[in-house]
């Protein structure tokens, strides 16, 4: 059964059905809580792509169409809303995304190159990640650690990723953790790799890679993929739940400032299934999330993602040609990232053949029937 958490959000959102001035006249024994006019009201409707008007009640659109018609649901407590010339368009689902790591970006030190940001050396870096400590001393003090998001190899002048030691002039008694642009990889100091158990002995984890000084098994402080989702997630695992709740408020948050009404859990664990449910309960989440199992970090889906490896690995051996009609695809763990060159370290995106489907084994672990047909989002929604 696909795990997902849904909540109706009062924004707008994208599944609106656009409604013609004669269904607003059937609806005049309303009045709305709120009208829109005065702007272009896109509708993503052929039949209707335009409208004067929209009014809601309860959070949802009851009518669309004409301002002289959409106004006759105008009651005495109708709140009417001038968009001044502006565009009001249906609100953005995300099909790809992260609220979880939004939200850690959005509390967390920019370390964006410009324009988006003002980090393009490590000295930059540095000193960013030390002001953004001294602005938010609270924080820091409360959960002591330094966090910063957004930093990018290639626009940094050094043409290199920052190494621990670069971390260690930023602090040596707190975590210093820097995530990479491309969210596939980031950067530890000292501090970090000790509390998290990363030295000269550990090998790299399947589907990661511990970068290593030259000449040497010593953690330069790199790591990617897997080799950092994991002690990044030992680290978040020691917030309270307040905190993590925080954390997640803060990319719903982000996602609803620019328009999105539909966010994604690309890589849900049960824990932030849970801190998803707590959030809402309590009111504090005003947009929809569906989350995608992390098949990985859940001990139920364990043997499955065993299975799919197994399948693709003789796939890619044997070159079998996959008929399109066949082709379907699942992410039960990270693909690798181009922009962080990652995507020969993930173990890449799954596809499926008929006789990949008829696999009895992977099919008792996938609670499907041998041979049954499948949507692409079939293992990620499990």
């Amino acid at each position: 059964m696909k795990k997902s958490f849904l909540r109706w959000s009062v924004c707008l959102s994208l599944g609106m059905t656009a409604i013609l001035p004669q269904a607003a006249m059937a609806a005049r024994t309303q009045t709305a809580d709120a009208i829109y006019l005065g702007g272009p009201i896109v509708t993503v409707n052929e039949l209707q792509p335009q409208a004067e008007a929209l009014a809601i009640r309860g959070g949802r659109i009851i009518a669309v169409g004409y301002r002289d018609e959409v106004m006759k649901l105008k009651g005495a407590g109708t709140r009417v809303v001038d968009l001044g010339g502006k565009t009001l368009l249906p609100g953005f689902i995300d099909p790809h995304g992260h609220v979880y790591s939004t939200g850690i970006q959005a509390i967390s030190a920019n370390l964006l190159p410009a324009p988006d940001g003002e980090v393009n050396t490590i000295a930059a870096l540095q000193s960013t990640l030390k002001s953004w400590s001294q602005q938010n001393a609270q924080l820091t003090a409360k959960y002591r650690w330094f966090v910063g998001f957004g930093y990018d190899d290639a626009q940094l002048a050094e043409h290199r990723h920052p190494t621990r030691e670069d971390l260690d002039k930023v602090s040596t008694d707190l975590p210093v953790v820097i995530v990479h642009q491309s969210g596939h990889l980031g950067v530890m100091n000292s501090k970090a790799l000790e509390l998290v158990g990363i030295t000269a002995s550990t090998k790299d984890p399947q589907g990661g890679l511990i970068r290593r000084k030259a000449g040497s098994q010593e953690p330069n402080g790199v790591l990617e993929e897997a080799a950092f989702f994991g002690p990044l997630l030992s680290l978040i695992s020691k917030l309270s739940p307040d905190a993590n709740r925080a954390i997640f408020k803060a990319g719903a948050d982000l996602y609803k400032r620019y328009g999105y009404t539909t966010g994604q859990e690309g890589r849900a664990t049960p824990g932030s299934v849970t801190t998803m449910a707590a959030l809402a309960k309590a009111g504090g989440l005003d947009i929809d999330v569906v989350a995608y199992p992390d098949m990985a970090a859940d001990p139920e889906l364990a043997s499955c993602v065993d299975v799919i490896t197994t399948h693709v690995a003789g796939a890619l051996e044997e070159n079998t040609p996959t008929p399109p009609e066949a082709l379907a695809s699942g992410k039960p763990l990270s693909q690798g990232g181009i922009q962080g060159r990652t995507e020969a370290t993930g173990l890449g995106l799954y596809y499926a053949t008929r006789d990949f489907l008829a696999d009895e084994a992977f099919c008792r672990s996938a609670r499907i029937s041998p041979g049954e047909s499948w949507s692409p989002a079939l293992i990620a929604a499990l």
